[in-house]
């Protein structure tokens, strides 16, 4: 996946990325806010979300595989999760 695009706000409240699929030329929304993760992915809107707002960083086994790649690559997991600046 490439990561297209990105915003990150002071002190990790808010962030959001635009990425490429590696297999063909979608893109998807990766974002965080006090409501936690979402993707704009099918596999995020429909099944893994099931009505949430957001997806809480300590629900890792819900993460799609677009948000593990975005954390991974930005490197800001751990600063994110327990909000230190």
């Amino acid at each position: 996946m490439k990561i297209l695009s990105g915003y990150y706000e002071k002190g990790g409240e808010k962030w959001g990325c635009k990425l490429q699929s590696s297999k063909s030329e979608k893109e998807y929304i990766v974002s965080y806010n006090h409501h936690g993760l979402r993707c704009s992915c099918p596999d995020c809107t429909y099944r893994r979300l099931q009505g949430r707002i957001g997806i809480p960083l300590q629900d890792k086994e819900s993460y799609c595989k677009h948000m593990k790649a975005v954390l991974k690559k930005i490197n800001n997991y751990e600063r994110i999760e327990h909000g230190s600046n």
